[in-house]
């Protein structure tokens, strides 16, 4: 592949958010999607090439740093993360060409509310009733679930979790689109299965349960360089102590570390250690940069904040 800096990807994606300004926030992910496949985004689905990942990585830190460019790189992390590595494990190519094409958008809808991050406090299940096998149940929070192609749902069926493809029209599939307060390119809502039949969903050749882990580091080595983008905005905006800034370059220094390591292997593993440099700056940039509360994206990544429990 062609090496593309950090710098390029950043100057590619601010030119074309000129275009977005005014568009309707809800559609943006979706027609931004063509955009993102032309950059080569979502290549290293297909070919699980080390440096095709590394160059994704890249491009989500560089969609961070713009406003609009959060948005589509939150909508972007589960997609990619999870529905696509998904996709690729169960062999679905033709449904993962249509994501890595950008044509088809896809919404991961695993959590639930109250099951705490357990799959064991899973409730989507399939129900026998009248003699037809039904999907009952609800998820809370599907990323881009307002208006995406495909839902990819985990069910509970006995000791396993099941992954299924819903398409978004299919009758007794009930939508509650909501908005949080920052990134609303990434638009999210509940989803609630009324009886829908068995048929009507497309069986996924995986047990999600022996994947999860590995897939949710994926996704959160990719929040911390989404972290990382909107450090790189800050920094362009505000004068930053020169305490934070060698904590900022010390997280940095780490995150290249890692992405070195990937370098010497045959395909991208990251473990649970590779996670921990987030938590530890947020804090710090809460207190050595307070106006940082005044951008509403920071909501976001209060979710790394210690926890009094």
């Amino acid at each position: 592949m062609i090496y593309i800096s950090l710098d390029e990807h950043r100057e590619f994606y601010f030119t074309k958010f000129k275009s977005f300004e005014n568009k309707n926030v809800y559609s943006t992910f979706k027609e931004f999607s063509p955009i993102l496949a032309e950059r080569r985004f979502f290549q290293h689905l297909k070919t699980n090439e080390v440096l095709e990942y590394i160059d994704f990585l890249n491009q989500i830190r560089a969609l961070a740093m713009h406003p609009i460019g959060l948005g589509v790189a939150l909508s972007a992390m589960p997609e990619v993360n999870l529905c696509g590595n998904i996709l690729g494990i169960s062999n679905k190519i033709e449904f993962l060409n249509q994501l890595c094409d950008g044509n088809k958008i896809f919404s991961m809808a695993v959590s639930e509310k109250g099951w705490k991050g357990r799959l064991k406090n899973m409730k989507t299940t399939f129900l026998e009733i009248n003699n037809e096998r039904v999907l009952v149940g609800s998820k809370g929070f599907a990323t881009n679930g307002r208006n995406p192609d495909y839902y990819l749902i985990v069910a509970k069926i006995q000791l396993n979790y099941e992954a299924f493809l819903l398409p978004l029209n299919t009758a007794g599939l009930e939508i509650n689109p909501f908005d949080l307060n920052y990134a609303r390119e990434a638009t999210h809502a509940e989803i609630h299965f009324h009886q829908i039949p068995e048929s009507k969903l497309i069986k996924l050749d995986i047990q999600y349960n022996e994947h999860a882990k590995s897939l949710r580091i994926l996704e959160m080595f990719s929040f911390q360089i989404i972290l990382l983008g909107f450090i790189d905005r800050i920094r362009k905006e505000k004068s930053i102590p020169s305490e934070l800034n060698l904590l900022i370059e010390n997280f940095e220094n780490e995150i290249t570390a890692i992405i070195d390591r990937l370098k010497n292997q045959s395909r991208f593993t990251l473990n649970s250690k590779d996670l921990k440099w987030a938590s530890l700056l947020v804090e710090p940039l809460q207190n050595y940069l307070p106006e940082i509360k005044n951008y509403s994206e920071w909501e976001l990544f209060k979710i790394l904040l210690p926890t009094e429990d």
